[in-house]
C-alpha cells in the first residue's frame, strides 16, 4: 500500500496491465443496480419518452404545464388487429350486397370490414373518382369556386390534430359504459333472424331513450298531398325524394361497405346527418355531406367514426324498444324480445370495432409523416362527429376535445391559409359547437376568453367569401326594418347573407349572445351583477334583433299568400327559400294559403325572445322571478312562437282536465318530517330541505314523468319534426319560466318530441327542467301547521349546473 493507491496482482505475482486491472477491480466490486424509473402507463407522450410518472392531469399533465409542452395523450386499448392490408379484399359487383327494405339481413362481419385500403391513399385525390357515383346534384362545379393557394400546415401541427383525435376516440369509447375492453369484434350471427335491422326514419324514432313512449298524433286533412305546386315545397316529401337507392348503392360500392356496415353509414346519413345539418332537404345531395362523402372515401378514421356515429343511433333505438317491450307487457313477446337482444348486441360491439378502426387509422396517418399534411380535413371533421358524439355524455371530456381542434382552426385563422369546403364546414360546426357549450356551461366555467369570442364569433358571423358560403348553403339574405322615430315611418332594408342557416339565426342575434358571454364572464370574476348599463345595451340589441326577417316577422310566422315565398303566390317575382325554411302544418282547420309557415324566422324569433328572458332572470343579470310581471309578460308573448307547432286539442281543456293538471304540475309535497330538515328561516318563512331528501323527492317526480302519468294525446296536438333541435336551449329557458300547468304541458310535450327523435342530450332539458318545477312546490308543514316554502337558491343552479354535457346531440 502505497499513499491511497493499490496495485493487483495475479496469482503469479506478475503486476496486471492497467485493462486487466480494470476489469478486474470492477468483477470483484459489488453490483450496483440502478433502480427503474416508474412511469405511467397512461401517462403523456412527453412523460413516458423520459420515462418519467406522470400525474395524468387534464388536459395537460403538471410537468408539461411547467415546461410549456405539447402534453398529449396516447391511451392504450385491447383491440384485436383491425387494419387489414393493402390487398384486404376485393369488392364483388353484385347488387345483392345491399340490402333492401324488408330483407334478411346477413351479419357475419368481419372486424375490420371497414378498414378499406384507401388509407394508403389518404394522399391521394380522389375527387374525379368519387364525380362519377356522386348525385348530380352535389358534384362541384369547379368553375364555381376557386381556393386560393395554400399554405402547408407543419406536421408537428397535424400530428398534434390527430394524436388528441385518438385520445378523442379513447374518451368515447370509455366513455359508454356498456363498453368492455374484451370486446373486440362482431361476432358470427349467421343463420339467426334478426328483424328490423333497417335504420328508422329520424321522424319515425317513435319511442325516447329514457323509457318513455309519446303518442304519435294522427293530423287529419281534406287535401290533397301529393298536389305538385305544394309538394314542391314542402320539406319533407323532398326529403323522401331524395332517397336514391341507385345513387346511395354506387356510394356502398365506392365505400366499400358490408352489408351491416350500410345499414349504420345509412343511419348516420338518415339520422346523424339531420342532427349535425337540420336544415339539409336531401339526404345525400347537399354540398354538406357531399364534403363528407368526399373525405370518406379517401380517410378510413373519417368512414369509421361515422360508422360509429350511425350505430349509436341504432343502438339507443333497439335499447328503447326493449325497454318499452318489458314495460307495456307482461308476457313480451319472447321472439320479438330475442330479436331485440340480439340487435342491441350487433350495434355496441359494432360500434366498438368502428372506434378500434378509427382508432388504429389514425396511429397509422401519424407514422407516415411524408403525407400527413393531406390528414388535416378529415381530422377535422372526424373532431366533429366524435366530439358532438361525446357532448351527451355525462362528463367534461368534450371540453378538452373541443379545444384541441379549435386551437387548430384558430391557427389556421391567423396564418390566413387556403379556405376550402371542409374547413369552412368545420369552422361553423366548431362555432356552434362553441356556442352550444358557453350558452350551456356553468357561468362559473372559466373556459371562456376574449381572444376565443374574437375567433368563433365575428359579427359578421362569416368563416369564408360571402359567394362560397351561399353556395354552401351557409347564409341567406333576409329584411331589415328601419324605424324613423320623428315621422314613425318603416323602411324595408336588405340584409345580404346575415341569416346564418347552420346555427339558426343572425347577426344581430350573435352579437346579443357575445355580449350575454362576455357580461357574465366579468360578473363571475368580479362577484358583482353584470353592470346595469351593459343590461340596457343588451335590451338595446334585442330589439334590433327583432327587426329582422325573411319570409314574416310576427308569431306564429305564417307566410302571407301575398309573400312572394309562399307556394301559391302567383306574381313574376316568385322566389323559393331554402325547403329547410318552410313548415307545412297539416291541420284541418287551416286553409292551404294559411298552412306555411317560416321556421327560419321562428328559430331567430325564439332564440332572441330567450336571451331576453335569460337577461331578465338569470341571477347574474337581472335576476327577476318567474313570477314577476314584466317576466310574465315577456314570456307569454314569447310563448305564441310554438303557436303552430303545438296547440290544444279542438275542444279545449274541460274544467275538470284543468284542475287535474294543476294537481299534477303545481300541486304542493308537503314534508313534515324534522329529520329532513337543515335550518328554518322564520323571518322570511323559508326552509332548507337536505340534498338527500331533495334527490329523493326529484326523482320519484321524474319517474312520475317518464312513466307517463300524463296522456298528452288528450290535451294536445303537435307537429314537430327533428328541426326542434336547433331551438333545445330556448325550450329549457321557456320552462324555468312557466308557471302555470298549461304552460308546463306545452313546453314538457316539446323537450319529451326532442327525446323522440333521437336528441339524448334531451335529457338534460328533462331533467333539469323536472327538478325546477319539482323543488318549486316543496313545503315543509311544522307541528303548528305552519307551512314553509323551500329557500330559492335552487332557482340559481338552474343556470349554473351545467358542468357535464351540454345541448347539441
Amino acid at each position: 500500500m502505497l499513499g491511497s493507491k493499490s496495485i493487483v496482482v495475479d496469482s503469479a505475482d506478475r503486476p496486471l496491465t492497467k485493462v486487466e486491472a480494470r476489469k478486474s477491480t470492477h468483477a470483484k466490486a459489488p453490483i450496483s443496480r440502478r433502480k427503474r424509473r416508474k412511469y405511467s402507463r397512461n401517462g403523456c407522450l412527453s412523460c413516458k419518452k423520459r420515462k418519467i410518472k406522470c400525474d395524468e392531469k387534464l388536459p395537460a399533465c403538471s410537468r408539461c404545464s411547467r415546461l410549456h409542452l405539447d402534453c398529449v395523450y396516447y391511451r392504450v386499448f385491447k383491440f384485436q388487429p383491425a387494419l387489414k392490408d393493402e390487398e384486404g379484399k376485393d369488392i364483388e359487383d353484385d347488387s345483392h350486397l345491399w340490402p333492401t327494405e324488408g330483407q334478411e339481413v346477413p351479419t357475419n362481419v368481419s372486424s375490420g370490414s371497414a378498414a378499406i385500403s384507401v388509407s394508403e391513399n389518404s394522399g391521394r385525390n380522389e375527387s374525379s373518382d368519387l364525380a362519377e357515383i356522386l348525385p348530380p346534384a352535389i358534384r362541384m362545379d369547379s368553375s364555381a369556386y376557386t381556393p386560393p393557394a395554400s399554405t402547408s400546415f407543419s406536421a408537428e401541427q397535424v400530428a398534434t390534430l390527430l394524436a388528441d383525435q385518438e385520445l378523442l376516440v379513447g374518451d368515447v369509447l370509455a366513455a359508454d359504459e356498456h363498453y368492455q375492453e374484451d370486446i373486440v369484434s362482431i361476432p358470427s350471427l349467421v343463420g339467426s333472424d334478426i328483424l328490423g335491422l333497417q335504420d328508422p326514419d329520424i321522424q319515425d324514432f317513435a319511442n325516447s331513450f329514457l323509457n318513455l313512449e309519446v303518442p304519435k298524433i294522427v293530423i287529419e286533412t281534406d287535401r290533397d298531398l301529393e298536389s305538385a305546386a305544394l309538394s314542391e315545397y314542402d320539406f319533407h316529401i323532398n326529403l323522401a325524394k331524395s332517397a336514391d337507392p341507385v345513387a346511395a348503392g354506387r356510394i356502398y360500392k365506392a365505400l366499400r361497405l358490408s352489408p351491416v356496415e350500410i345499414i349504420h353509414f345509412r343511419s348516420f346519413v338518415k339520422n346523424v346527418h339531420l342532427v349535425l345539418n337540420p336544415f339539409d332537404s336531401t339526404y345525400l345531395g347537399s354540398p354538406f355531406m357531399e364534403v363528407f362523402l368526399r373525405n370518406a372515401a379517401k380517410s378510413s378514421y373519417l368512414l369509421n367514426s361515422m360508422l360509429a356515429s350511425g350505430a349509436r343511433y341504432l343502438l339507443e333505438r333497439a335499447r328503447s324498444d326493449k325497454r318499452c317491450c318489458l314495460r307495456d307487457s307482461d308476457m313480451p313477446d319472447s321472439e320479438y324480445l330475442s330479436n331485440l337482444t340480439k340487435q342491441i348486441e350487433l350495434h355496441e360491439k359494432s360500434r366498438t370495432v368502428y372506434l378500434s378502426n378509427c382508432f388504429k387509422f389514425l396511429r397509422h396517418s401519424l407514422e407516415r409523416p411524408e403525407k400527413i399534411s393531406l390528414e388535416v380535413e378529415s381530422a377535422l371533421l372526424t373532431s366533429l362527429i366524435l366530439t358532438a358524439d361525446l357532448s351527451s355524455y355525462p362528463d367534461k371530456r368534450w371540453n378538452i376535445h373541443l379545444k384541441g381542434a379549435k386551437q387548430f382552426l384558430k391557427d389556421h385563422v391567423d396564418e390566413q391559409k387556403c379556405i376550402t369546403p371542409a374547413i369552412i364546414l368545420s369552422k361553423y360546426l366548431f362555432s356552434t359547437l362553441e356556442m352550444s357549450a358557453w350558452i350551456f356551461s356553468s357561468s362559473s366555467s372559466p373556459t371562456i376568453s376574449s381572444e376565443d369570442l374574437k375567433v368563433w364569433l365575428p359579427i359578421p358571423l362569416n368563416h369564408g367569401p360571402m359567394n362560397e358560403l351561399a353556395r354552401l348553403g351557409m347564409v341567406y339574405d333576409g329584411y331589415r326594418i328601419e324605424r324613423n322615430e320623428e315621422t314613425g315611418s318603416q323602411t324595408l332594408l336588405p340584409a345580404m347573407g346575415e341569416f346564418k342557416i347552420y346555427v339558426g339565426f343572425t347577426d344581430d342575434v350573435l352579437n346579443i349572445v357575445k355580449h350575454v358571454i362576455i357580461a357574465r364572464g366579468r360578473a363571475n370574476e368580479t362577484k358583482q351583477p353584470v353592470d346595469p348599463l351593459m343590461v340596457c345595451k343588451i335590451f338595446g340589441l334585442v330589439e334590433r334583433a327583432k327587426n329582422f326577417f325573411i319570409m314574416a316577422n310576427q308569431a306564429p310566422f305564417t307566410i302571407p299568400i301575398t309573400s312572394k315565398f309562399h307556394p301559391l303566390y302567383e306574381g313574376v317575382d316568385k322566389t323559393k327559400a331554402p325547403l329547410g325554411g318552410y313548415y307545412h302544418v297539416l291541420r284541418k282547420c287551416l286553409s292551404p294559403s294559411d298552412s306555411w309557415f317560416s321556421y327560419f324566422d321562428f328559430c331567430n324569433q325564439i332564440r332572441t325572445d330567450a336571451l331576453h328572458l335569460y337577461v331578465l332572470v338569470s341571477s347574474s343579470f337581472v335576476g327577476a322571478p318567474p313570477d314577476n310581471k314584466y317576466v310574465r309578460q315577456t314570456f307569454q308573448n314569447a310563448l305564441k312562437d310554438v303557436g303552430f307547432l303545438i296547440w290544444f286539442c279542438d275542444q279545449g281543456l274541460q274544467a275538470q282536465d284543468g284542475e287535474s293538471l294543476e294537481k299534477y304540475y303545481n300541486s304542493d309535497i308537503i314534508i313534515t318530517d324534522p329529520n329532513d330538515v337543515d335550518n328554518i328561516a322564520f323571518e322570511n318563512n323559508t326552509v332548507r330541505i337536505s340534498l338527500a331528501k331533495r334527490n329523493e323527492i326529484c326523482s320519484k317526480c321524474l319517474k312520475d314523468t317518464l312513466d307517463l302519468k300524463i296522456d298528452y294525446s288528450k290535451y294536445v296536438s303537435y307537429q314537430i319534426d327533428h328541426r326542434i333541435c336547433m331551438v333545445q336551449w330556448c325550450l329549457l329557458i321557456f320552462g324555468y319560466c312557466c308557471i302555470t300547468a298549461r304552460e308546463k304541458l306545452v313546453i314538457e310535450c316539446m323537450v319529451m318530441r326532442l327525446l323522440q327523435v333521437g336528441i339524448e342530450s334531451g335529457r338534460f332539458s328533462l331533467e333539469k327542467l323536472n327538478r325546477v318545477w319539482t323543488l318549486r312546490r316543496i313545503r315543509f308543514r311544522d307541528m303548528t301547521g305552519r307551512l314553509f316554502r323551500l329557500e330559492q337558491e335552487f332557482n340559481d343552479s338552474f343556470f349554473m349546473d351545467h358542468e357535464n354535457g351540454f345541448l347539441f346531440t
